[in-house]
């Protein structure tokens, strides 16, 4: 038994996740607007590495509450670079 459909559409998925990223989705097939998502990225990234930083230090194990709070944002940082930034065009025109 085939796995996927014979007469499935190739560029369904491409499609899709054109009008994800035209409408400011994530596209990860998820309903989360993006912003919603932004905000629960924002909120967990504050939550954890705030509260196990504060275990940690209060544990004696500061510099490791430092690292792994440094851990956290810097987690948070690439995934707001690969889910909303990778497919943004960076560059100028090319006359200028």
């Amino acid at each position: 038994m085939p796995l996927s459909e014979p007469d499935a559409d190739p560029d369904a998925g491409a499609e899709a996740d054109t009008e994800a990223s035209a409408s400011g989705g994530t596209g990860t097939g998820s309903d989360l607007p993006g912003w919603v998502a932004g905000v629960l990225l924002l909120g967990g990234t504050i939550a954890v590495a705030g509260i196990t930083d504060a275990l940690l230090t209060n544990a004696g194990l500061g510099y490791l509450g430092i690292a792994v709070w440094a851990i956290c944002y810097a987690g948070a940082l690439l995934t707001v670079w690969f889910v909303w930034l990778r497919h943004i065009e960076l560059v100028g025109p090319a006359e200028g």
